[in-house]
């Protein structure tokens, strides 16, 4: 039995799981507004759209190192969960190119079928010069989710951030435990 208390009662040294969960909930919010939209405007499509990928990344970035500087013995456990499970994925590569994307203007309406001219070109450069199902198809446009529908897109990345976030916290109670007891 270890001198330390369990991981639920030093919540202060797992902060990053906290805003992790906290960024995850934020991009499930924006989803569920992006779905339940009955307006179809450009203006809240993008709003929402744009603030699932930056809240998805978010709290993928969150789950990846922010426990670490609180605590430094969860360094390992993070990189390694990260290494092998998440920085290869296909969700991970869809939420990091959108939010990359999204955060440097270039594609700030990507998700939005009334698609703007850089998600346009994008999809016209992936796809070899096939320009028609750039603009007339309002499923997603790249691999590997190609051709699914935008919202089943999106709804798969929120499920397996989620699953990413309960298998670290997992990991975190199964290996962790605290350089020091919190004062």
């Amino acid at each position: 039995m270890s001198d330390f208390p369990s991981t639920d009662e030093v919540p202060e040294l797992r902060r990053g799981i906290l805003a992790a969960r906290n960024n995850y909930r934020i991009a499930q919010v924006a989803l569920n507004r992006y779905v339940s939209s009955e307006d179809r405007d450009l203006e809240s499509l993008a709003l929402y759209g744009g603030a699932f990928f930056v809240f998805a990344r978010a709290a993928i970035e969150a789950l990846r190192s922010s426990d670490s500087r609180d605590d430094p013995s969860l360094t390992p456990i993070n990189r390694e969960y990260f290494e092998t499970h998440i920085k290869n994925s296909d969700v991970f590569r869809v939420v990091k190119t959108e939010r990359n994307l999204i955060a440097h203007g270039d594609d700030s309406w990507a998700i939005h079928p009334f698609k703007p001219m850089g998600l346009i070109l994008r999809a016209i450069e992936e796809n070899k010069g096939d320009w028609y199902e750039a603009v007339f198809n309002d499923g997603w446009l790249f691999d590997p989710f190609k051709g699914q529908p935008i919202d089943e897109v999106m709804a798969e990345c929120i499920r397996q951030i989620g699953q990413w976030l309960d298998e670290i916290d997992i990991a975190h109670g199964q290996a962790w435990k605290p350089s020091e007891l919190p004062s």
